[in-house]
């Protein structure tokens, strides 16, 4: 089975005016966990994400810009993209450019 490793994730352009509240869910074996985050970040912004490991089953990830939830009525919370990574073996960057923004996350699989 193939494993994935979370590297880093770096924030080139935020969705919101100055700042995101960005966070990372991993959908795994058909269930969504909050892996990182929330973290103030700003353009230029890069987050070393270690111990960031996982069994890979038909894997998803995910970041968000955390505002008021994801199912609130008034400002929910901003899906920045989705990416479901290769089984290949090798370092890929996903890029996540949803809603005006552009964020790239680095990882590994083995």
């Amino acid at each position: 089975m193939a494993i994935i490793k979370l590297e880093k994730l770096q924030c080139v352009k935020t969705e919101d005016r100055r700042r995101d509240q960005t966070y990372i869910e991993v959908k795994n074996h058909g269930q969504v966990t909050r892996v990182f985050g929330p973290r103030a970040m700003q353009a230029g912004d890069e987050v070393l994400l270690e111990g960031l490991s996982y069994e890979m089953n038909d894997l998803v990830l995910y970041v968000w810009d955390e505002d008021h939830g994801q199912g609130a009525l008034y400002n929910p919370d901003d899906r920045l993209g989705f990416h479901r990574p290769s089984l290949e073996p090798g370092t890929r960057i996903a890029d996540f450019t949803e809603d005006g923004a552009e964020y790239h996350l680095t990882y590994t699989v083995s």
